[in-house]
């Protein structure tokens, strides 16, 4: 690990030998984390005793877990969690080191935090609790033990396993240069990409005259205005390969949850594109996909299907889990479309699921009606079980979700049904119903009513709750009541439990409130005005307004279709996947 912290211990003990006290405040990054397995395993193994006291103050998780994380020991000096930690060398102890911690606690202030430091004044004073890590170095939210045995979505170490459930699955769209490869306006976005495009064959040209002998990185010409390097791009220069302009690769793509954008869809401009081409040969290919945060997130687990190109922070360092995937890859779509996306691959589409994942479904319920459309949608539902999301959440934080079988084909079926409900929800939510009894500027909301406001009306510049939320977190709650859309135009009587759908970190109306304003990026001077996709995609000035009302209707929808899953009770005869695994490599 290339942490300046993990390296200060690793110095630290070298120096002390097999004898001697550490003590350092870090970034407690190395605690939880699965990078730090290792470190922590190193700890354990050259140490005698560890006392850890973790402050918490972890400013990069995001709603519920961001309070409770409270404020950082210093400030706002510090975006990282802290921890103070002591370690200790005693040459007369044998065996792996004794670990003691202490947490904080929940919801502190800086002052409050640094107030219980004064007091300790001693280890002797602190209540420490002993920790005994699991099998995976775990010392905190350990693992559940049965989610190994449950049959994985996909297998990150292998790129062709077909004893998983998904056996063809990409991550999202990860561009490396946001600015550029994305814009609410098409036509902004191809000149954008056009102009930067032409920046790079001009150095490319440059570059086979002077052919210099610097570093790549030391010759080129760096303009925020016109470029953003990449090693990606780095590398390109150096292999000699142009890069060609096709206004037909501009796509529509899922950018947030719920917030789309116009997307130049090729590796020309994209860093790493991935399999997506393979899901999304083409702009209007009809297709489903499942994403999921993939592991070592800090956000609580959540998912979204989508039917468009997603981008890779539209669910954390979202995994991409299709219905249906390209069955023919040329070497095009293999290095990720270098030229235009329009050239289509040979070959249909099939489905994404693998024969064997349905067959080791089918071995549990025998006889019994079941697909891999019903399946695809079973996993929709268990992933949005408060009761798998609760029992395995320090799982789903450390390794890609697995799939339980439940106790009945019924439970699988109602699982399977409401999972498509969900589905559908969230791949229509454009042309979800508006929501009963919110208002627009104290009248019930309605489409004659949203119609009869001026262009000028519609306009969004910045959405914003109506009071700044202060005092205590249900009045917080009770203020986001209302929200000011624009100068013209105030939504209010928006029911509390509408925020309690969360996805990729925050409420959904909230990724409205944050995507849907005009904003000039820093560097590069690029605007992204959302009214452009309104008025040139939607066709709709109203466009964004009617999403607000009818991302409201999707929160409360989805709380229903939640509540109503069936308890996730799983089936003790289960065969665990390591079994099946075996089974299907012999041929059983």
């Amino acid at each position: 690990m290339y942490d300046s912290y993990v390296r200060a211990f690793r110095w630290a003990s070298d120096r002390i030998k097999d004898r001697g006290v550490i003590g350092f405040i870090t970034n407690a990054g190395w605690l939880e984390s699965v990078g730090g397995s290792g470190v922590r395993a190193c700890f354990r193994e050259e140490f005698s005793r560890i006392y850890v006291l973790n402050l918490r103050g972890n400013a990069r998780t995001q709603g519920e877990l961001r309070k409770k994380e409270g404020g950082s020991l210093f400030g706002g000096g510090s975006r990282a969690p802290i921890a103070i930690t002591i370690l200790v060398k005693d040459p007369s102890r044998i065996g792996p080191a004794e670990i003691f911690y202490y947490d904080i606690g929940d919801y502190l202030t800086t002052e409050q935090k640094r107030e219980k430091l004064t007091k300790f004044r001693s280890l002797k004073t602190v209540a420490w609790k002993t920790l005994e890590p699991d099998d995976y170095d775990d010392w905190l939210n350990q693992r559940d033990q049965r989610f190994p045995k449950f049959i994985p979505l996909g297998n990150n170490r292998k790129a062709s396993d077909t004893t998983v459930l998904v056996e063809m699955y990409s991550h999202g769209v990860l561009s490396s240069r946001d600015a550029w490869a994305y814009n609410f306006s098409k036509g902004r976005l191809l000149r954008n990409v056009r102009r930067t495009l032409d920046y790079f064959n001009d150095e490319l040209r440059r570059y086979g005259k002077e052919q210099p002998n610097a570093r790549i990185r030391d010759w080129v010409r760096y303009s925020d205005t016109d470029i953003s390097w990449s090693r990606e791009f780095l590398t390109d220069l150096q292999r000699h390969d142009s890069k060609r302009f096709h206004s037909t690769n501009c796509v529509v793509s899922i950018y947030r949850p719920f917030s789309k954008r116009m997307c130049y869809f090729a590796s020309s401009i994209i860093g790493q594109i991935g399999r997506q081409p393979n899901l999304f040969p083409r702009a209007d290919t009809p297709n489903r996909v499942i994403c999921i945060e993939n592991k070592g997130t800090t956000k609580p687990f959540s998912c979204l299907m989508v039917n468009c190109v997603p981008d890779y922070q539209v669910i954390g360092n979202a995994q991409c889990f299709p219905l249906f995937y390209q069955s023919q890859e040329s070497e095009a779509s293999a290095l990720g479309m270098d030229d235009s996306c329009a050239s289509q691959l040979e070959g249909g589409m099939r489905y994404a699921l693998s024969d064997h994942g349905l067959r080791y479904f089918e071995d549990h319920y025998p006889n019994k009606p079941l697909d891999k459309d019903s399946l695809f949608y079973y996993i929709y539902g268990v992933l949005h079980s408060s009761d798998y999301r609760e029992a395995y959440q320090s799982n789903l934080f450390k390794e890609l979700a697995r799939i339980p079988v439940v106790s009945s084909f019924d439970d699988f079926q109602q699982f399977s049904d409401l999972g498509r409900k969900l589905g559908d929800l969230h791949v229509n939510y454009e042309s979800a119903d508006f929501p009963a009894d919110v208002k627009l500027n104290g009248q019930v909301a309605s489409e004659a009513l949203v119609d009869s406001f001026s262009l000028d009306e519609l306009r969004v510049r910045k959405i914003r709750f109506r009071a700044k939320a202060t005092g205590s977190a249900e009045n917080r709650t009770q203020n986001k009541s209302a929200i000011v859309f624009n100068h013209a135009i105030t939504v209010s009587d928006i029911p509390q439990s509408a925020y309690e759908y969360v996805v990729n970190g925050r409420p959904a109306i909230e990724w409205i409130i944050d995507q849907y304003q005009i904003k000039v990026d820093k560097k590069t001077g690029i605007k992204n005005d959302p009214n452009d996709y309104a008025v040139e995609t939607a066709k709709d000035p109203a466009y964004i307004l009617k999403l607000l009302l009818r991302i409201i209707t999707v929160s409360l929808r989805t709380n229903e279709f939640v509540a109503q899953l069936p308890k996730l009770e799983i089936r003790s005869d289960f065969m665990p996947y390591d079994e099946f695994r075996q089974s299907v490599e012999h041929g059983a």
